[in-house]
């Protein structure tokens, strides 16, 4: 439960990507909105969903990147600009993607051997996209959160925190991109979740003498999570 007795539910990215995709593709089975006509030319507005969602977390680069990114092939899709423009100008996504990471980079300054400061939140929530981050928290009363990577990495330092006595969830997405995350060694982890074309590896020893346990509902969508002490 969260300061105001609520309890936290943190939102499934991974969930709703696939409950996404599989509309789509359920009304092209049935005939009603093929992929070749509809799909086909509005398949950047999921970019430009997603980096809109994004503008509210700390990772703004990110965001800004998506948006851009899904902008650029929406408009070559509807005619705005030609797509002989996009075979000279393609560069520019690079450019764009380096914008955003050092966007990050310098808004949050670099530590030492990780990128972001110590934090001492009770819930976690980092999101690694078009780039990497490094994250170590501390807190006192852990309670969980999320940590998402699409199309780049985390590594996530939990090894300190003391888990609340009425445990944490932690949500785990990884969408063609990496997490790993660094627990306690004197808690029990339980992990749930189905990779699709990804892995969830759980490196955790079994511990049974403690009631301090940590909940991983992963989601692996061409990516990898990695969980481990």
């Amino acid at each position: 439960m969260d300061d105001n007795g609520k309890n936290y539910q943190p939102i499934h990215w991974g969930a709703i990507t696939l409950i996404v995709i599989g509309f789509v593709f359920l009304l092209n089975s049935m005939h009603i909105a093929p992929i070749g006509r509809t799909f086909g030319r509005w398949w950047p507005l999921i970019f430009i969903i997603i980096g809109l969602v994004k503008l509210g977390d700390r990772n703004k680069g990110g965001a800004i990147t998506l948006l851009l990114i899904g902008a650029f092939f929406l408009m070559a899709n509807l005619g705005v600009i030609g797509w002989a423009a996009i075979g000279r100008f393609w560069p520019l996504i690079l450019i764009i993607v380096g914008i955003g990471i050092l966007f990050n980079q310098h808004h949050w300054g670099t530590g030492q051997g990780t990128r972001f400061p110590e934090d001492s939140s009770d819930f976690v929530r980092v999101n690694a996209i078009f780039g990497g981050s490094d994250r170590r928290f501390t807190s006192n009363n852990f309670k969980g959160g999320e940590i998402s990577a699409i199309f780049g990495g985390t590594d996530v330092d939990l090894s300190e925190v003391r888990v609340s006595p009425e445990g944490c969830h932690l949500q785990l997405n990884a969408i063609f991109g990496g997490v790993d995350v660094r627990v306690p060694a004197n808690v029990k982890v339980i992990v749930k979740g189905i990779p699709v074309f990804g892995g969830i590896d759980d490196k955790t020893p079994s511990v049974t003498n403690t009631d301090k346990v940590i909940h991983c509902h992963c989601s692996a969508i061409f990516g990898g999570i990695d969980i481990k002490n």
